[in-house]
């Protein structure tokens, strides 16, 4: 199931050219058992099945695969609640464990969600007014295949009572994104906060939510 959930959000990410099939490689406007055949070895690539060094998930639209999520250069905890990526130029909001509008352990509907994205720009939450939700592609750089969990800054010294200023929490549960999983229906994409897992859920549904904002 777990692989069946990565293959569909692969599958998902390739924005398609006018008249060209999702997921259609080659752009001949047909998915051929070739495509399947590339897509599942993209995510199989450095899952542990024999490759010593983990790839990258590959971010919708972009041909570029995600930089290494290891890469101690790319975090950098700001000291304000939030977290720089310098390479995908982006700043996220760290979780707490203190029952504030940051706490790792809130569970929102999708509207409730956008809402405390628009919340935290209102406040201008680590000096900036620009937070919303991320898409999935940008959830997704925050876990690397073959690894579990995600990178340390966002996972560190997490213990009850602690706030954004001393720790950093993600919860194994699956967090809000931007996008829509069914065109004309009432269902949001989701994606697990310490694995390459993906789908779709009714936006009444209850999920942990971590807001972004782009860099200039």
């Amino acid at each position: 199931m777990r692989l069946v959930l990565v293959l569909l959000s692969v599958v998902a990410s390739v924005v398609p050219a006018r008249g060209q099939c999702p997921g259609d490689l080659n752009g001949d406007r047909t998915l051929t058992i070739a495509d399947i055949v590339s897509l599942v070895a993209h995510v199989l690539d450095g899952a542990g099945c024999g490759a010593p060094t983990p790839t990258a998930t590959r971010l919708a639209g972009n041909p570029t695969p995600t930089p290494n999520l290891r890469d101690p250069a790319r975090f950098r905890d700001l000291g304000n609640g939030t977290i720089r990526d310098g390479v995908l130029h982006l700043v996220w909001e760290k979780k707490s464990s203190d029952g504030s509008v940051h706490d790792v352990g809130d569970r929102l509907t999708h509207d409730e969600a956008e809402a405390l994205a628009v919340a935290l720009s209102a406040q201008r939450f680590g000096g900036r007014s620009t937070w919303r939700l991320p898409t999935s592609a940008e959830l997704f750089s925050l876990v690397q295949t073959g690894f579990y969990g995600p990178h340390p800054l966002f996972e560190t010294d997490c213990v009850p009572g602690c706030t954004i200023r001393q720790c950093s929490c993600t919860d194994a549960v699956y967090y809000w994104a931007a996008g829509t999983g069914e065109p004309g229906e009432e269902f949001f994409d989701i994606v697990y906060g310490r694995t390459a897992d993906a789908g779709y859920d009714r936006g009444s549904s209850h999920h942990a939510v971590r807001a972004v904002s782009s860099l200039p």
